[in-house]
């Protein structure tokens, strides 16, 4: 769909909503959404509907009873914004959970604005989302200008590093991430990055291959989705390529040692390897679904339980889960969440490094 249409479906939705503003409804069943991108994030309905399960079992509710409701933005552009708008208008939520790209948060967060209704994005991570400085707007995950001003200071500070090459798909979210990491790149007057791309990861990269004989380099840094990296690293391991390897989406499984072909690899630290809490939501998963959770099972069930915490201590009270947000302090699966005047994950960016088959903390 082009720029013209996107704008004329966006003055639709926004002429329906100003026409359509829903009267609150109490009642005894409390609606919160979730969009996902496609089938690829059904697994972050799980973690949501496991979080609502709990919540359900506790006291206190008053005779409430949470319920998830799930829509999938997969289409042609500008179908996110319709099933915002279902959310809100058809299934009265109280609340928006998002697992899905930066592009597609967009559209949800434009809805939200105009129907002052919250929208916590449990995904993407495009900090130009905070930039629009809408108050209904938060992220339980650190954005991409925190996560590459990690894992640069990391290169170019710490290590030294200076011939840095990157290899990424074409998605949204990595370019936002890469976008943030040239940035901060060229205002500390370092080397430019030479940049290699990939179609699909389920290919045998010997496309790949060849560019990476051509370059000489330090370090790699590989953003994609979590299984992509995964494959380019054990890639890159075959090519008996020993250099350090960063990225924000690799994923080590939550567990305290890993395979040798990982050694010298360093990524975002979730919390998850050494967090308690991250044990149990993990054989509760296990027990409820017969499978292992991830990082976007992680955040989404993060998230559900944000917000669960914030309808509970507003008394159930739509005007008042936005300040209840404002100053939550959530110790979940993926560590402390707090959020900052513009909705963005307060805290540290901490990093993870395999070392002898070991995946420690880089303490600095």
């Amino acid at each position: 769909m082009n720029s013209f249409n996107s704008v004329f479906l966006l003055r639709i939705i926004t002429f329906i909503i100003l026409l359509n503003v829903p009267k609150q409804v109490e009642g005894q069943t409390i609606n919160i959404g979730l969009l996902i991108n496609d089938e690829s994030h059904i697994n972050a309905k799980y973690a949501a509907e496991l979080a609502i399960e709990q919540a359900n079992l506790k006291p206190g509710l008053n005779g409430n009873k949470f319920n998830l409701v799930t829509q999938s933005m997969e289409g042609p552009w500008g179908t996110g914004a319709k099933k915002a708008v279902d959310l809100i208008f058809q299934d009265n939520v109280y609340a928006i959970l998002g697992s899905h790209d930066g592009r597609n948060a967009h559209l949800v967060e434009q809805v939200t604005a105009k129907t002052r209704t919250i929208f916590l994005s449990a995904w993407a991570t495009d900090p130009t989302l905070s930039k629009a400085f809408v108050p209904w707007y938060f992220n339980s995950v650190f954005n991409t200008e925190k996560q590459a001003t990690s894992i640069s200071n990391e290169i170019y500070q710490h290590r030294k590093l200076k011939k840095i090459i990157s290899i990424s798909d074409n998605s949204y979210d990595s370019n936002q991430f890469l976008n943030s990491f040239i940035q901060i790149s060229e205002k500390k007057g370092l080397p430019k990055m030479v940049q290699l791309s990939y179609a699909n990861a389920s290919n045998n990269f010997s496309n790949l291959s060849e560019q990476l004989k051509k370059v000489e380099f330090d370090g790699i840094v590989i953003v994609g989705s979590s299984s992509d990296t995964n494959k380019i690293v054990n890639h890159i391991r075959k090519l008996k390529i020993n250099k350090p390897i960063f990225s924000p989406s690799l994923y080590f499984g939550a567990n305290k040692t890993i395979s040798k072909d990982y050694e010298n690899t360093i990524s975002i630290d979730a919390n998850l390897s050494s967090n308690s809490k991250w044990i149990k939501f993990k054989i509760a998963y296990f027990k409820r679904f017969k499978k292992e959770p991830g990082l976007i099972e992680a955040y989404a069930y993060d998230a559900t339980n944000i917000i669960i915490e914030a309808i509970t201590e507003s008394g159930f009270n739509k005007e008042e889960i936005l300040h209840s947000l404002a100053i939550i302090n959530h110790n979940g699966v993926t560590g402390n969440i707090q959020f900052d005047q513009n909705g963005n994950r307060k805290g540290e960016v901490n990093l993870l490094e395999v070392k002898n088959a070991f995946i420690t903390k880089v303490v600095r």
